[in-house]
């Protein structure tokens, strides 16, 4: 929807090119499957063309969506932490910091075997004993920018820390990885999913 005052050309429209599967008997015509190919410079083009498309139809939502945007980081705090969570001799939390775009994952150690009161933790302040585990802003910022990993299936990975071994597992992936600290080597999960 436009706000009227805007002539708009026609919406691109993807060409259709008939790809036929066939899977336990079933047949599946696909005329969009040549969509897939990331790399191809067909895709590219219709990809640009549509974001031209959104860009026009929408540019007069620009100031509202940068009104939006303002008041959402305004009232968002950019430097925090997460409620720590115990396991074995250390509390884990997650860290944000102002003008990064993901955040760290730390641990400090825990004040005895019998203290299970999480430690008052203070962004403004040095966490005595901490750890920090996994920076991702430097490899994300690389990977991002030459397009070799998508960022959200990065951000939605999960850290499990055991005694010997770490457990990452990707929200975008199936299964999950386990690695030794000491050498950093994959090792499969039980029951994950290889890849």
């Amino acid at each position: 929807m436009t706000d009227g005052s805007q002539t708009l050309p026609d919406p691109p429209s993807a060409k259709r090119v008939d790809s036929t599967r066939a899977h336990h008997g079933d047949v599946f015509v696909d005329p969009y499957e040549w969509l897939r190919d990331k790399a191809d410079p067909a895709v590219i083009a219709h990809l640009e063309a549509e974001n031209a498309y959104t860009d026009a139809a929408t540019a007069h939502l620009e100031q509202l969506r940068q009104n939006i945007f303002d008041e959402i980081k305004a009232r968002t705090k950019e430097t925090d932490l997460s409620v720590p969570s115990r396991r074995g001799d250390w509390w884990y939390y997650a860290r944000t910091f102002e003008g990064k775009q993901y955040g760290v994952q730390c641990r400090c150690p825990a004040g005895s075997t019998d203290d299970w009161n999480p430690p008052r933790l203070d962004e403004a302040t040095e966490i005595p004993g901490e750890q920090v585990l996994l920076d991702l802003t430097p490899r994300l910022t690389d990977m991002t920018s030459s397009r070799s990993v998508p960022p959200a299936s990065v951000r939605t990975a999960t850290f499990w820390p055991t005694p010997s071994t770490w457990s990452v597992t990707s929200g975008t992936h199936c299964g999950s990885r386990t690695f030794a600290p000491a050498n950093c080597s994959p090792t499969r999960s039980p029951g994950s999913a290889p890849g």
